[in-house]
């Protein structure tokens, strides 16, 4: 799934619909929160090093806008151990992996998974799918 949607070029633009792979959990993670969902990490899934995602200002944001909104406490700005954010970021994203390969596998003949996403996100009403008469002219106005 990771290489569908962050490393497949796709056919029409050529590039991969997610840019980077922070991208890709950004929207796992975000995805996995508005669904209430949070999975914790198999065992066998080797722990991954938080500092590159704490480096970057729009994924750390997020990871402790998602710490606020999972522990309604302002203690967690407090905190020097990143090891909470870190946690929590990566379970909602796990959570939000697992919505996609759904969305994935309901549509096998979607080789490179916009359609997929977008079908998903007007199944959330994220996307009025009414407001175009296909899916197809909405993902010309959306970017990932």
């Amino acid at each position: 799934m990771v290489k569908t949607l962050y490393q497949q070029p796709h056919y029409d633009t050529g590039k991969p619909i997610f840019a980077t792979i922070r991208g890709l959990m950004r929207f796992a993670a975000t995805l996995g929160y508005d669904q209430g969902e949070r999975k914790s990490l198999d065992s066998d899934i080797n722990e991954s090093d938080g500092r590159p995602f704490a480096r970057h200002d729009q994924t750390f944001d997020l990871m402790l806008l998602l710490a606020l909104a999972e522990t309604k406490s302002s203690d967690i700005f407090l905190s020097d151990d990143d090891e909470q954010l870190i946690t929590i970021f990566e379970e909602y994203a796990q959570a939000g992996f697992e919505i996609l390969e759904r969305w994935l596998k309901a549509r096998p003949d979607d080789l490179y998974g916009d359609q997929s996403i977008l079908n998903g996100l007007a199944t959330l009403g994220y996307i009025d799918e009414r407001a175009a008469s296909t899916i197809d002219d909405v993902s010309e106005s959306v970017e990932f």
